[in-house]
């Protein structure tokens, strides 16, 4: 065999031994497949989840998982319903990770910190660039820390002192539509509402106003970093090192080889200039009062006494990308049901209007000219469209979490410590049996007198110690800027070439997505 491909290569290989590498390749290859067959074997049999319920390929890889978020476009929401429907409530939806669904557990899950500690899955944050923030944190007790310092600004006394904040954000949005009045330019409404909530929270985080509001055509560029940082997560998740190869090299290289790579390493940026420039400031301001009269959420993390090490840029460029990221989309979002919906069916549309006229007419007559958020929280039928927008535009995807001092106890099963087990918040808002209907948008049917189990199933900001920070301002932003967009007087808008099925979820990327290539929410101020 050395004299072949001696003669092949012209000689030049002549003192090489390839016998010698063939049976080396041979050796290596068949350890890889003993090595393959030992793990599947292991994962099948031995493995402490091996006794739970589910399809044999989720049990031996997590590459089905990758097949379904990347090459089937953000189909794995509706492979793990799927997979319930046939195996049950419990399923091992990867070698390491299981799935509940389950209404009446939800909240035995999703627990208090009284209750049980509860940990991050390590392998759920990894990847996407902030991993330091305070929602993935994965101790229980570094999390609590973290969350604790940032508590006061999202209480609902620290939010309602920046009601402000939000109805100028909405008051802007309101005089950019009314300008655009008779115009027949149709507006990508889901681009201006991200426009709005991304003002909003750069002002609270970082005391800084983007002006994307102001921007041409709402800054479109603005919702799609958001969008693009969001669907490139499990990519990331699959490739830990993938972002951290994309920061080392040129925008020009990542913006050839994969435009959306590019999404989080910008988000990054904007964040770290923001956090840099607020350090700058609190360096150059001369007196204390001068700096205990700032109000944003990183001026008051630089001035308090946690430890130097959370207050290092890196730290706090993660908590920046997750309140922005989240502080802009989530609110748009689910601003864009409530819109999509009211529009869609005048009879809503005017019985919102007929309600919100009262409240409106209150403030003036005190010479406010926006309703306060706890006034506008007494308004039934504003509510039952707000909460109906939040159950229809729940996460899809599951929240795992980890119990790292006891087992789990479900049904006759008992899930091991530190496994990671969550439940889908879409799920439990899409469940026919407790919301019959329920992809109708029926705000009525929060109306009155109604079962208990709705409330036990609306869960848009999840529940326990790992509940999501900004509940108080995502209630604050829908009601204020719904109120506005809907008020007497306010912009008249039409649906422009927007069916359903242009905004609602199709695609799971742990929050959800309509279809790909979507034209999204447009309308047209008449």
């Amino acid at each position: 065999m050395n004299a072949i491909f001696s003669k092949i290569a012209g000689g030049r290989y002549d003192n090489f031994n390839f016998e010698g590498a063939a049976k080396i390749t041979g050796a290596l290859l068949a350890g890889y497949i003993v090595y393959i067959l030992l793990l599947v074997t292991y994962r099948l049999y031995l493995h402490p989840l091996a006794g739970f319920p589910g399809p044999k390929i989720c049990a031996v890889t997590e590459w089905y998982e990758f097949y379904c978020y990347i090459v089937k476009e953000g189909q794995w929401g509706n492979e793990v319903r799927e997979m319930h429907d046939k195996y049950g409530p419990i399923v091992r939806t990867s070698p390491w990770e299981l799935s509940i669904r389950d209404s009446e557990f939800y909240s035995q899950l999703y627990v208090a910190t009284s209750a049980r500690r509860t940990d991050m899955w390590p392998r759920g944050r990894e990847g996407n660039g902030f991993e330091n923030s305070h929602h993935l944190t994965v101790p229980h007790d570094l999390h609590r820390s973290r969350r604790k310092h940032l508590e006061p600004f999202f209480s609902r006394q620290g939010i309602t002192r920046v009601e402000h904040i939000i109805a100028s954000g909405a008051w802007k949005l309101d005089a950019r539509l009314l300008g655009l009045s008779g115009s027949g330019t149709f507006i990508h409404m889901d681009h201006a509402l991200a426009a709005m909530t991304g003002d909003v929270i750069g002002y609270i985080s970082c005391g800084l106003q983007p002006g994307l509001i102001e921007e041409a055509n709402f800054s479109p560029s603005w919702y799609e970093l958001m969008v693009k940082t969001t669907t490139v997560a499990p990519l990331f998740r699959c490739f830990p090192w993938l972002n951290k190869l994309i920061r080392l090299l040129p925008t020009s290289t990542i913006e050839s080889m994969y435009p959306k790579g590019i999404s989080s390493m910008m988000l990054g940026k904007t964040g770290r200039v923001h956090i840099e420039k607020i350090k700058q400031e609190l360096s150059d301001w001369p007196t204390t009062e001068e700096k205990d009269n700032w109000t944003s959420v990183f001026h008051h993390l630089l001035l308090s006494d946690i430890p130097e090490s959370e207050k290092s840029v890196d730290r706090l460029q993660a908590e920046s990308m997750i309140f922005l990221l989240a502080g802009t989309l989530a609110g748009a979002h689910t601003l864009t049901f409530v819109v999509f919906y009211v529009l869609a069916n005048p009879t809503i549309e005017t019985r919102l209007r007929v309600e919100l006229e009262s409240v409106f007419a209150s403030s003036a007559q005190v010479g406010r000219q926006t309703p306060t958020w706890a006034e506008l929280e007494r308004l039934p039928y504003l509510r039952g469209c707000i909460k109906e927008a939040l159950r229809l535009n729940g996460l899809v995807g599951n929240l795992a979490r980890c119990s790292p001092d006891e087992t789990i106890k479900y049904k006759q099963w008992e899930i091991p410590r530190d496994v990671p087990v969550g439940m889908s918040i879409y799920a439990m808002h899409t469940d026919a049996s407790v919301f019959p209907h329920p992809m109708h948008f029926k705000p009525e049917r929060w109306l009155g007198e109604y079962s208990p189990q709705m409330d036990r199933n609306f869960v848009p900001f999840t529940k326990g110690s790992r509940s999501c920070l900004g509940i108080n301002l995502a209630w604050a932003e829908l009601y204020i800027s719904t109120a506005i967009l809907f008020r007497p007087n306010g912009p008249k808008l039409r649906l422009y070439q927007t069916q359903e099925s242009d905004i609602e979820i199709v695609r799971d990327y742990i929050m959800g997505f309509p279809k790909s290539g979507t034209r999204g929410l447009r309308v047209v101020a008449e």
